[in-house]
């Protein structure tokens, strides 16, 4: 690749049932906005040549707020096993303009920044690497960029097999890139966790 701005997907997984906060995390209240939105708002704001949302439960409610945006919305039939693999594997499948890497953006991230998210396109342009992941104070964090031409490798993946056994296959292949973001590391998978960002948005 010559060293030039990279075009990059950015598939958006948002298709869980939200089992441990027992409400739709992607539709709980964020600022004067939903969580979704904030993401959505992020990352249709950044630097993607194409914007895939992944969705599965809460279909009328996420669909509802997917129209304001400039995406594509895809249906993940087999949402209600709970995998994110799925959900990433139905995204790759709807890619249609044959980019130089993909961007995972989770859902449930409102805490993602455009910043971090020029950091890691401007270190896949300039590492050349396969896997871009950003770090901060030594933790792994999402999203992450994977070139492009690794998909199959992805398409290929089978239950019980997770994008971990991926990563490890590829661990000589990552390049960490250090971000000033405690929001790479924000999980929103309970209520305590959901307080806990509120507060800190405060």
């Amino acid at each position: 690749m010559e060293n030039t701005d990279p075009k990059i997907s950015a598939i958006v997984v948002a298709a869980g049932l939200s089992t441990r906060m027992g409400s739709p995390k992607m539709l709980l209240k964020w600022k004067n906005s939903t969580v979704l939105e904030i993401v959505l708002t992020t990352v249709t704001q950044s630097l993607f040549d194409e914007v895939i949302l992944v969705y599965g439960a809460f279909r009328e409610e996420i669909l509802d707020i997917a129209k304001d945006f400039p995406i594509r919305a895809i249906y993940n039939p087999v949402f209600a096993n709970g995998s994110m693999l799925n959900s990433l594997q139905t995204g790759l499948l709807a890619i249609s303009n044959n980019p130089d890497g993909f961007m995972i953006i989770l859902g449930d991230q409102p805490h993602l920044s455009n910043e971090t998210i020029g950091n890691l396109a401007a270190d896949y342009r300039d590492q050349q690497a396969k896997l871009i992941i950003p770090s901060y104070h030594m933790r792994r964090g999402h999203p992450w960029l994977i070139k492009y031409a690794l998909k199959n490798e992805i398409l290929a993946l089978k239950e019980p097999e997770t994008l971990r056994d991926f990563l490890k296959n590829h661990e000589n292949d990552i390049h960490y890139t250090l971000v000033d973001d405690p929001g790479i590391l924000s999980d929103l998978d309970t209520p305590e966790d959901y307080q806990r960002l509120l507060k800190e948005e405060e």
